[in-house]
Formats: structure tokens, C-alpha cells, sequence
């Protein structure tokens, strides 16, 4: 054999050992390139139910959150009435104060009605829910 001969077997021993190793490595890729898709088709198979899960869950909120606007325009008129008629408590006490004051020092009231005092004789109604909350007097 000569040099030339020896140096084409060995290029050739080389080749085939380096095109073994390709080989070997392309089916390695090849098997986790497989296992890549087996594990993607699994969670599309799970996410597939938790985002109809989630969008279930978006939608019972969107209606829950529907539900409690409704109701709190709902409540609204009757908490701004509550307020009122704390209002009104709060006059009459007041001028229940004044008028035990003023009987107490034995002084008259005087003829001019006080800011905030309602007037002999008047009576005071609330209305819920209407066009108006506010209380509006009425007189006997």
C-alpha cells in the first residue's frame, strides 16, 4: 500500500466515522424533536379546558359586576334619604335644645323664626325614590 493509498482509506475511515456520528446525533434530534410535539399536543390539550374555564369565569364576573352596579343605583336614593333624614333629626334636635334653653332661662322665643328651625305648625315629610330626594315640608 502506499502513501497515497493509506491517506485515501484513512480520509475514507474518517468520513464514514464523522457521517456515523451525524447520523446518530440527527436521530437524537429526530427522538426529541418527537417528544417537543408529544409535550406541545399534551398542553394544548390542557390549556384548552382552563382557557374555557377562564373565559367562564371572566363572563360570571362581567355579570356579578352587572348585578352590584344595578343594585347600588338602586341604593343610592335610599342612603342619600338616610342622610336626609339624619338631617332632619338633627334640626329637631336642635330646636328641641333651643326650646328647653330658652324655657329653661325663662326667656320668650322670638317672633322671627331661626335659620335651620322649622316653623310652628309645620311638618316635615321624606320621600323615598322619587324625583327628589330631598325632604320637602308640608304644612297642616
Amino acid at each position: 500500500m502506499t502513501l497515497t493509498g493509506a491517506s485515501a482509506a484513512i480520509a475514507s475511515l474518517s468520513l464514514a466515522a464523522l457521517a456515523w456520528f451525524g447520523i446518530q446525533s440527527l436521530r437524537k434530534l429526530r427522538s426529541t424533536l418527537d417528544e417537543v410535539q408529544q409535550t406541545v399536543a399534551e398542553l394544548r390539550g390542557r390549556i384548552d379546558p382552563i382557557a374555557g374555564e377562564a373565559t367562564a369565569l371572566v363572563r360570571t364576573a362581567n355579570s356579578t359586576i352587572r348585578e352590584v352596579k344595578g343594585r347600588i343605583t338602586t341604593v343610592d336614593p335610599l342612603l342619600d334619604s338616610a342622610h336626609d333624614v339624619g338631617d332632619v333629626i338633627h334640626q329637631v334636635a336642635e330646636s328641641f335644645k333651643q326650646a328647653m334653653a330658652e324655657k329653661s332661662s325663662g326667656s320668650r322665643p322670638s317672633a322671627a323664626p331661626r335659620a335651620g328651625r322649622p316653623l310652628q305648625g309645620e311638618a316635615v315629610s321624606i320621600r323615598i325614590g322619587g324625583p327628589s330626594a330631598a325632604p320637602t315640608p308640608r304644612v297642616r
